[in-house]
């Protein structure tokens, strides 16, 4: 027997998730609760949606969401709750890749790598058949995280979009020639990286958290094996970039603070929301 969705209950205890809401700075305003010992994530209260530990453990999410994320979620009108984790973790992992390469992360360029997939009852992302490709291993099966959600208010997204069945999820066409760049999309088959859990100082170097404490003088840096600065590149491709040591260094001529070049990124992309979303 194949288990779905609604088939898994939360095990996550109070303490577990003060913890967890702690270290990954989930504010007490979204009032994370612990669900009902029967509740399977479809069974979220009125005012709530279940969110996934792994959504920030292994997919990178913070709160407020990517804008990326929030255009995927939008543009194929898919409620957080049913978010495959490895589905939101290849959304995180495309953003990070053209942040990169600095490439603007749309919709249409990402559908050019992935389509919608059904998995049990959850939404995921499966590559398009062809060459084309952005990130460099298959990934492995994560382990224990259907049991481990809880509630947040439904102030995390600005949607309320209803659950799919199998039937209704709708078939993902390829996106049509000129809604997106080619020659980007090819950088980022020439450029793929593995999808992994990153740091707080890199996810604000990527502009995907807002969590940087530091002295605006300064920006967090990572440091090799050999003492020196790494670039960013060299961070993606760490077999555990989450635990790579860290430092920081005074800004240097003509650069931005952290999160001011983050603000400008996000305030570049607000209109997206609108450009991305489909008719009907």
């Amino acid at each position: 027997m194949v288990l779905q969705l609604t088939d898994f209950t939360s095990e996550i205890t109070d303490e577990e998730l003060r913890e967890f809401t702690s270290e990954y700075y989930i504010p007490f305003a979204l009032h994370p609760v612990v669900p009902a010992a029967s509740a399977s994530i479809a069974d979220f209260p009125e005012g709530k949606v279940g969110v996934y530990t792994r959504f920030f453990e292994f997919a990178n999410q913070r709160v407020p969401l990517s804008l990326f994320m929030c255009n995927v979620l939008n543009y194929y009108r898919l409620h957080i709750s049913q978010l495959h984790c490895i589905g939101a973790a290849k959304i995180t992992n495309f953003e990070v890749n053209c942040r990169l390469l600095a490439i603007n992360p749309t919709v249409h360029l990402f559908r050019a790598f992935y389509h919608t997939s059904w998995s049990n009852g959850w939404v995921s992302f499966s590559k398009r058949a062809g060459r084309l490709q952005c990130y460099t291993e298959k990934l492995d099966a994560l382990r224990r995280w259907r049991e481990m959600f809880f509630w947040v208010d439904d102030a995390l997204v600005p949607w309320d979009f209803a659950f799919y069945t199998q039937g209704s999820l709708p078939r993902d066409e390829r996106p049509p020639p000129g809604s997106y760049s080619m020659e980007d999309a090819e950088l980022i088959n020439e450029n793929r990286i593995p999808i992994n859990a990153y740091s707080e100082a890199f996810l604000c170097h990527m502009g995907i958290s807002r969590n940087y404490f530091q002295s605006p003088e300064e920006v967090p840096t990572f440091i090799g094996d050999d003492g020196q600065e790494m670039d960013l590149f060299s961070v993606v491709h760490l077999s555990k970039p989450k635990l790579v040591t860290e430092g920081v260094r005074p800004l240097r001529d003509g650069e931005e603070p952290l999160l001011e070049s983050t603000a400008k990124y996000w305030q570049g992309r607000t209109n997206e929301l609108v450009l991305e979303q489909p008719e009907g």
